[in-house]
C-alpha cells in the first residue's frame, strides 16, 4: 500500500476510550491531537498516523499492568507499541520507496498505527497533585511519554532517558505547558 509522505499536515486519528466517563477540566481530545503533532513535527515524522487512548481507573490498569507485563501493581500509563523500530522514529525498515510494509498500517484509516497508550485517571489526579502541578501538564506529560514509546524511544539507560526527556521538556514547553 501507498501512502505518500507529504509537505502538509499530517493525518492525525485517536480513537478514544474512557470507562466511567472520567472528565478532566480540559478537552483532552484536542489536546492530545496538538501533543501528537508537536512530537512528530519536531521529530519530522510527516506521516499520517493513528492510535488508541484509553483512561482506565486504578483497578483496570493494575489488572492489564499484571496480565500484560505480570507486574502487580498501579501505574501512571502502560504503551503497547505495534511497530518494533530498530532505532526510535525510524521508519526506514518499514517504508521503502513510498511503499509500506502492511503491518505498521491501520487499513481502515490508511494510516501508520502505532498501538495503545492505557492511561490511569487516578494516577493523572494524585501525581498532579503529588507534583504540584496541573492535571493538564501531567496528563500531556504522560501522553507524550507513552507516545515516545510508541515510537520505539524508551529510557533504560541514562543516555536514552536523558534524549527521551529532552525530547518531552522541549514539545512540552513549546505549547506552553509547564510545571
Amino acid at each position: 500500500m501507498k501512502i505518500m509522505k507529504k509537505e502538509r499536515k499530517s493525518k492525525i486519528i485517536i480513537k478514544y476510550e474512557t470507562l466511567n466517563n472520567f472528565v478532566f477540566e480540559f478537552n483532552y481530545k484536542t489536546l492530545s491531537k496538538k501533543i501528537s503533532r508537536k512530537l512528530f513535527e519536531y521529530l519530522d515524522l510527516n506521516y499520517d498516523f493513528s492510535y488508541n487512548i484509553f483512561v482506565v481507573d486504578k483497578k483496570n490498569i493494575k489488572k492489564i499492568n499484571k496480565e500484560q507485563r505480570n507486574v502487580n501493581k498501579i501505574t501512571d500509563v502502560l504503551s503497547f507499541p505495534n511497530i518494533e523500530f530498530k532505532k526510535p522514529s525510524t521508519f526506514s525498515t518499514f517504508i521503502k520507496k513510498d511503499v509500506y510494509d502492511i503491518s505498521i498500517l491501520d487499513l481502515t484509516t490508511n494510516t501508520i498505527f502505532l498501538g495503545d497508550v492505557v492511561m490511569c485517571y487516578d494516577k493523572v489526579i494524585s501525581q498532579s497533585i503529588m507534583y504540584n502541578h496541573s492535571v493538564k501538564r501531567e496528563y500531556s506529560f504522560l501522553l507524550l511519554h507513552s507516545l515516545l514509546h510508541l515510537l520505539g524511544y524508551d529510557h533504560t539507560n541514562v543516555k536514552d532517558e536523558r534524549k527521551m526527556f529532552e525530547i518531552q521538556d522541549d514539545v512540552l514547553n513549546s505549547l506552553n505547558i509547564v510545571r
